[in-house]
């Protein structure tokens, strides 16, 4: 069910209509290029600081260890060093403070809802118990033909096994 709009798009394995709440085309091409030119010239001057670091060498020296030794040696570094320790003005104490209430208060209810989900919905324990239950019909079976050999074992032993498990297997 494609829509042959000239809005459809389908990028990644994902359809969608494009609308006027999406960003102009030419903007996004702007934000593309758009980069932080300070941190990038920290990091340049910090990368200039290891020597590049060697290629071959699987041990890196750790940036920030670097920026905060060298951050008064260089003003570009000083400057990008204040701007990670000084708090943004956007920022809303207030709301800060009422998350960190609510998560202290439902932090552990909701852990728990999640761990619950997790086991209740189709993930690793339902399918592990119907695994177990598939083996232990297995068992059951092997052990009768086993216990029997030159007997018939009866369809209806082999269909009642069967739908217990089934059953379990359904309930769970």
């Amino acid at each position: 069910m494609h829509s042959t709009s000239d809005n459809h798009r389908e990028r990644w394995g994902y359809s969608f209509e494009w609308t006027d709440k999406h960003l102009p085309a030419e903007e996004i091409a702007a934000l593309r290029s758009h980069v932080d030119e300070l941190g990038s010239a920290a990091f340049e001057k910090l990368q200039a600081l290891t020597g590049g670091g060697d290629k071959k060498c699987p041990i890196r020296p750790e940036l920030y260890t670097i920026l905060r030794d060298h951050h008064q040696e260089d003003p570009t570094l000083e400057s990008f060093w204040q701007e990670l320790h000084s708090v943004p003005d956007w920022v809303d104490w207030t709301q800060i403070e009422r998350a960190q209430r609510f998560f202290a208060r439902y932090a552990l209810a909701n852990s728990t809802a999640f761990a619950l989900q997790g086991f209740i919905r189709e993930n690793s324990v339902r399918s592990t118990l119907i695994c177990n239950h598939q083996l232990t019909f297995d068992r059951h079976l092997q052990v009768l033909l086993k216990s029997s050999p030159g007997q018939v074992v009866s369809q209806s032993r082999i269909s009642c096994l069967e739908s217990s498990r089934l059953s379990r297997g359904s309930s769970m």
